[in-house]
């Protein structure tokens, strides 16, 4: 039995049985699907207009395309690289944490239970 106060730090593999991205599923959903996604959310949820929505995922073109182009497996890696696209990335980011916890499983509802 742990007596004192204990902080365990996992990786993100730690999490992906449930849903959540590995560094590798992270970059591909950030390259291949992130924009369409932000797209469909401000038009759902922040009731944007198609050309607003398009003019708002607009600004990820560049951060995006120059993500695509490092070949950086780690979006982590990618921002603290490249400083410039530091609060967009946050963004980004912070954004992907939302979807994949809304997308994510508990216990119950995961295909191998025996991976919890």
């Amino acid at each position: 039995m742990i007596r004192e106060d204990t902080l365990l730090i996992l990786g993100a593999g730690a999490s992906a049985p449930y849903g959540y991205p590995t560094a590798f599923g992270l970059r591909h959903f950030i390259i291949k699907k992130f924009k369409n996604y932000y797209l469909s959310y401000c038009k759902k949820d922040l009731n944007l207009t198609h050309e607003e929505a398009k003019e708002a995922t607009s600004e990820f073109d560049f951060i995006i395309q120059s993500f695509k182009e490092s070949e950086t497996l780690s979006f982590d890696l990618f921002l603290s690289r490249n400083w410039k696209f530091y609060e967009i990335g946050k963004h980004i980011i912070a954004w992907c944490i939302l979807w994949f916890e809304k997308m994510s499983s508990f216990n119950e509802d995961m295909n191998n239970r025996e991976q919890d």
